[in-house]
């Protein structure tokens, strides 16, 4: 279902600019809760997202799945979202982030240091030394929040 509905509504959304960053869909019985994360380089705003509801629902009424009984939720990842792509990474180049690994890098499982770069397959972050982090061995990477 979510990549059904991911393939009716990206093209219009990434047009506009928008990312989707997670598409989330729970059927209960003879309806669905639609759970959509969108981002753009200059954030989002709630404005942005009752723009995003409108169209997702203009895009979802014309489309095979028209009949669903649905509730849709489109909103931001937050500030505690979870870094996973190369573009997620390189977003936030500079900054601190927190990262827990599924098999040790480094003899480690936990690292912390500023993102450096990143590409298709590593995320490359200063701890102060250079350490190069396979994507696939990411279990979770949080940006440190600092206030």
């Amino acid at each position: 279902m979510e990549n059904k509905i991911k393939n009716i509504i990206a093209p219009d959304l990434e047009s506009d600019g928008y990312e989707i960053v997670e598409l989330k869909c729970a059927m209960f019985h003879n309806s669905a809760t639609i759970r959509l994360f969108i981002d753009k380089p200059s954030g989002i705003t709630v404005e942005d997202c009752a723009r995003v509801s409108k169209t997702v629902r203009f895009l979802i009424s014309g489309s095979e799945i028209e009949y669903l009984n649905y509730t849709l939720e489109v909103s931001s990842p937050g500030l505690d979202r979870n870094l996973k792509t190369k573009k997620d990474f390189l977003r936030h180049l500079g900054k601190s982030v927190a990262i827990n690994l599924s098999v040790p890098v480094e003899q480690r499982y936990d690292l912390e240091g500023k993102i450096s770069g990143a590409d298709e397959q590593c995320v490359m972050i200063e701890t102060p030394e250079l350490i190069r982090i396979p994507l696939e061995k990411i279990s979770r990477a949080k940006l440190k929040i600092t206030v």
